[in-house]
């Protein structure tokens, strides 16, 4: 489970499909359904400014 620190509204998500392309430097994304019913796509890359990590998903124990 994660929550978005910026976004407390949207409620508990859960991470529903991971992308990595198998090239380097290719795109790695994330899709996590939260509590609101909305899926929503972030970057996973952690070198990236806009990581998922950056943008403010935490993980939720």
């Amino acid at each position: 489970m994660v929550i978005h620190k910026r976004h407390p509204e949207w409620g508990m998500g859960r991470v529903i499909e991971e992308m990595n392309s198998i090239l380097p430097g290719g795109l790695s994304m994330i899709k996590i359904e939260f509590k609101d019913g909305t899926k929503r796509a972030f970057n996973n890359n952690i070198d990236s400014e806009l990581c998922c990590y950056q943008a403010g998903i935490r993980r939720h124990k």
